[in-house]
Parts: structure tokens; C-alpha cells; sequence
């Protein structure tokens, strides 16, 4: 889906230049605190951008995307610890063991709809988390797993934040560039048919169990990646930071940003991740906030921040025509 324009080559421009702007923007300004914000922006950027196919293009509402963020950080944390595997191996499992788990809950579960899918990927959640702080010889229970290695790839070890803001940037463009893609495909136009009718779109064809899977698998691997590259920038893992809370606080960002647009992941990622920073001695009250705003986001924006700058581009493209003419 184009979010500026109808035409998909006009928008080359304006992402070519935000590309620019934050690949160069650890360049212009290295302030440590920064550079580590923008870090974790990235990482929620590539899980939200998992939770947007499935939840925005494929209508399936899932709170299992912290669980498989969980998973694949747990997995890359004991590949690299435990066995001392390189890198690259950690990261590989970190997107295969999410996408197993997510194919054999999948068929059973996206069987359901609506606020019993939600219940069920949400049991699985809390299934999860318990799995994490129970099997103490496997994840290291509430103490967790620490002395994790930083990442290594082609020689390069990514051991500072202006580093790993590269390394996470240059895989969250690139996770972009490929879900754009997909859901121009004939599999997004699938998607987008199941979410809007699937009576419709089993007639037509579509095997909806197979395309629910599918994108629940690749929702999987995306938050198995982000989970890897979490814990090898913190070098530390324990189970609170994939709590159910995060999910939710994860579909959230997908809305506040716009639930039918890969950019809205962006968005949506950008300001849910900068907001505690800005919210000072008020972050007692932060799922209050995120809350009272998903609200009027869905009251006034429907089609979040994402929507909003298609309005204002809009009518700035319908002014300057009619002074034109």
C-alpha cells in the first residue's frame, strides 16, 4: 500500500530521502542517549512491522508478538552463550525457532476469530512467559541470561550504538522493502480480501487457512529478529520485557501509527518508544497515557498518524492544482 501517492514511483523521493536522513543522522549527531533511542526504535519498527501484516493486511487481531520477541531473544541469547556459537547462527535460529512454533500454533488457533483469536494468542503469551521464568536450566528463570556477546558479522563487531544503530537500521529498511513488496503482491491482495470479507474470499479461491498461517509465520520470524537484536545490544536477558503488556502495548504502536500501513509501524514506533522518554516524572502513568491515546487516536484518527499525513498531502496536492488552474 502507497500512504503519499497513487503512483508508486513518485514516493522514490521522499523515501530515498528519509533513508538519507537516518542513516546519517548518528553521523551529524553521536550523543550517546540518542543514537540508543533510535536503536530501540529500529527494533520495534521490525516487530511491529510483523504484528502490521497480521493484524492490519491479514485482520487478525494477535497478542503473541512479545511471546515470539521472547523467543527469538532467549534463542540468539543461548546459541551465543551456552553453546558459543558465532552471530549469525544465534540470529538464524532466533527467525527459524519463532517461525516453527508459530506454524504449529498457527492452524489450530487462526481457526478462531475475533475476541476468541484474542483470547487464544494471548494464553499462549502467558503460556510463554511462564515457560521463561519456570525453566530455569533453560533461560536462567528471573535472573536470566547475562554476558551476551555483542553482535559479529563479516568481521565487524558491533559493539558501540552508532554501530548497532546501523546494523538494526540497515535490516528494519530492508524488512520494510520486503513487506512493501509483499503486500503488492498477489499474497497482500489475498490478505486484504480475508480481512475485509473472508466469505468472499473463500469463493473466490483463497485458501484462508494457508494465508493466515503464512503471515502468522512471517509476523513470527520478524519478532523472533527483533528479539535477537535486543539482547545482543543490552547483553542481557530476563523474562519482564516480554510480558503480555508489551503486546498489547505493541498493538498500540500498529494503531497509533496506522493499522493498514507499513509506515504507520514506523510512526507508531517512533512515538510510543520516544514518548517515556518525554513523559519525565509522569511514567507511573504510561499505560494510562498509551491508553487515553489509543482512544482518541481511534475516535478522531481512525487511520492514524500514517492517515493523517495522507489527508494533509492530499489537500496540499488538491490546493496547489486548483491555483493552477
Amino acid at each position: 500500500m502507497n500512504i503519499f501517492t497513487n503512483s508508486r514511483f513518485k514516493k522514490i523521493p521522499f523515501v530515498s530521502t528519509l533513508v538519507f536522513l537516518i542513516l546519517v543522522f548518528p553521523l551529524l549527531y553521536p550523543d550517546s542517549f540518542t543514537v540508543t533511542l533510535l536503536v530501540f526504535v529500529g527494533i520495534y519498527v521490525i516487530v511491529c512491522t510483523g504484528l502490521s501484516l497480521i493484524f492490519g493486511f491479514a485482520g487478525q487481531l494477535s497478542l503473541t508478538q512479545a511471546a515470539f520477541y521472547g523467543i527469538g531473544a532467549y534463542s540468539s541469547a543461548l546459541m551465543t552463550t551456552k553453546y558459543s556459537l558465532p552471530f549469525w547462527i544465534g540470529f538464524s535460529s532466533s527467525a527459524i525457532l519463532p517461525a516453527l512454533v508459530a506454524f504449529i500454533i498457527g492452524w489450530p488457533i487462526l481457526r478462531l476469530k475475533h475476541f476468541y483469536l484474542a483470547m487464544a494468542t494471548l494464553a499462549f503469551s502467558e503460556i510463554t512467559m511462564v515457560f521463561f521464568i519456570q525453566e530455569i536450566d533453560i533461560t536462567g528463570g528471573p535472573t536470566g541470561i547475562t554476558r551476551i556477546p555483542p553482535a559479529k558479522l563479516f568481521g565487524i563487531v558491533f559493539d558501540t550504538p552508532v554501530k548497532y544503530f546501523f546494523l538494526v537500521w540497515i535490516l528494519a529498511l530492508s524488512i520494510l522493502w520486503f513487506a512493501n513488496n509483499l503486500i503488492e503482491s498477489k499474497i497482500g491482495r489475498s490478505l486484504r480480501a480475508i480481512s475485509d470479507n473472508e466469505i468472499a474470499a473463500s469463493a473466490m479461491g483463497i485458501n484462508i487457512a494457508a494465508m493466515k498461517t503464512f503471515m502468522f509465520v512471517m509476523s513470527a520470524i520478524l519478532a523472533g529478529i527483533g528479539g535477537s537484536l535486543y539482547v545482543h545490544f543490552v547483553s542481557f536477558v530476563n523474562p519482564d520485557p516480554f510480558s503480555v503488556s508489551l503486546s498489547v502495548l505493541l498493538v498500540i504502536m500498529v494503531a497509533v501509527g496506522g493499522v493498514r500501513s507499513l509506515w504507520g509501524s514506523v510512526l507508531g514506533a517512533i512515538f510510543i518508544t520516544i514518548l517515556p522518554s518525554l513523559l519525565g516524572a509522569y511514567k507511573q502513568y504510561s499505560m494510562l497515557i498509551y491508553g487515553t491515546i489509543l482512544i482518541l487516536i481511534l475516535m478522531f484518527l481512525p487511520d492514524g498518524i500514517a492517515g493523517l499525513i495522507v489527508s494533509i498531502i492530499k489537500n496540499i496536492n488538491l490546493q496547489s492544482k486548483s491555483l493552477k488552474e
